[in-house]
């Protein structure tokens, strides 16, 4: 393991030192919070988040946290790789509960990000909103760029502790004590008080009371994920568990649309925080004109953020985004033209964990593919995984290293 990390450190460090703007030259480390490092055990278990030795515990909350990231930025670790960004599991707040995972297998927490509640406050595993502005700072202060992966397409599930809190009336008596094999019991899915929940103003969902989820990508539900309605013209107000939320610092905003709500919200952390940029998940499931208003508006945000800290910024580069449409290769697609600088490239996952000694090949491969696309500023930009290791426990670690392939050839030339 060490002599692995010390190769990939070396071949990074050459990388990072070969000149371009960030957008030509992003090395960028994504770490999953909550299995990375544990700087704060006091979280451990926030809304009563626990354990699931029965199921091995793959699906539950390890303890790492924002804290346990800024410790790492302390020590010099991301430094030493030579990475010059960070991408971490979105921050905001989860799902408290645990739904269903695999086949009766394991129960299965938000610990990864992917099912927002509440996209306004911390989520209390991950520390607070201090914690998270001197995570960034300190990062800043190293040339180090701050990403978060947010989601547009979809909230987190109705899970039975989160439905119990905000009192949404469609559970059976016992459902605490709920097991795997009995769990949907307890939720009454046939119940018009699910109206309570997020509305069907807001998401498609094919409860009573709600439209079914489409037939194509923009409108289909996920893996039974709610849908938002983002492609929807009509103003809405707060989602109904919004408003019985008492701690959510998202208000009602005039004439307003689902999208408009969650480009304001995701927006609002990048003006308060500086975040640097974003990598979107699921963007093949979200119509483009959502993802250019999300890009305007966080263009505009830090814009601001950096005017009103300019001893915290690192320079005057815009807002940076990557997109996550699964399947997508080195090619250029409409997504380059819907507010993002690159997309994540599979083939390579695909193509080069097989065999190493293949990759001067792919990478001559990818270089004559870009080589042929539009000049610069039009140029395609794509981003492929490299590495991924674990190097600071929490209870498991996961990490990825990832960079782009817009330099294929300058790159090919490096790994030799």
């Amino acid at each position: 393991m060490r002599r692995t990390l010390t190769t990939l450190a070396a071949l990074l460090l050459c990388a990072s030192a070969q000149a371009g703007s960030f957008a030509e030259n992003p090395i960028v480390y994504f770490a999953v919070t909550d299995r990375f490092a544990n700087g704060n055990p006091g979280n451990d278990h926030s809304y009563g988040r626990a354990a699931d030795p029965q199921g091995g515990d793959v699906g539950s909350f390890h303890g790492g946290d924002i804290a346990g990231i800024t410790q790492q930025l302390k020590a010099g670790y991301f430094k030493e790789l030579g990475v010059n960004a960070l991408w971490i599991t979105a921050p905001y707040e989860q799902i408290h509960g645990w739904v269903v995972g695999g086949k009766q297998q394991f129960q299965h927490y938000a610990y990864h990000g992917y099912w927002a509640l509440d996209y306004t406050t911390m989520d209390a595993n991950m520390g607070t909103r201090e914690e998270l502005r001197e995570m960034i700072n300190t990062a800043h202060a190293q040339g180090i760029r701050v990403l978060f992966d947010v989601v547009l397409n979809h909230p987190g599930y109705a899970d039975l502790r989160t439905l119990a809190e905000y009192k949404v009336p469609v559970l059976w008596p016992g459902h605490e004590k709920a097991v795997l094999r009995d769990y949907h019991s307890f939720i009454d899915y046939n119940n018009f008080e699910f109206k309570q929940w997020w509305g069907p103003d807001w998401v498609r969902a094919g409860l009573p009371g709600y439209p079914d989820g489409g037939k194509d990508d923009f409108t289909m539900q996920l893996a039974y994920l709610p849908d938002f309605r983002t492609e929807s013209g009509k103003a809405v107000g707060l989602p109904p568990i919004l408003q019985r939320k008492s701690d959510t610092r998202a208000v009602a905003l005039p004439d307003t649309t689902v999208r408009g709500y969650l480009v304001h919200w995701l927006a609002d952390w990048v003006r308060e925080f500086g975040v640097d940029g974003f990598r979107a998940d699921t963007v093949k499931h979200v119509e483009p004109a959502s993802w250019l208003a999300l890009r305007a508006a966080a263009t505009d945000a830090l814009k601001d953020w950096k005017a009103r800290h300019p001893q915290q910024k690192i320079d005057d580069a815009p807002f940076w985004m990557t997109g996550e449409a699964w399947g997508h290769g080195p090619e250029r697609s409409s997504w380059h033209d819907a507010g993002f600088d690159s997309m994540i490239n599979f083939d390579f996952q695909n193509r080069a964990g097989g065999d190493w000694k293949s990759i001067d090949g792919v990478y001559r491969q990818y270089a004559g593919l870009l080589g042929k696309g539009p000049a610069p500023p039009l140029r395609h930009p794509v981003v492929y995984l490299v590495a991924r290791h674990q190097p600071v426990p929490a209870r498991s670690a996961e990490a990825w290293l990832v960079r782009p392939a817009a330099g294929a050839r300058r790159r090919a030339a490096v790994l030799r």
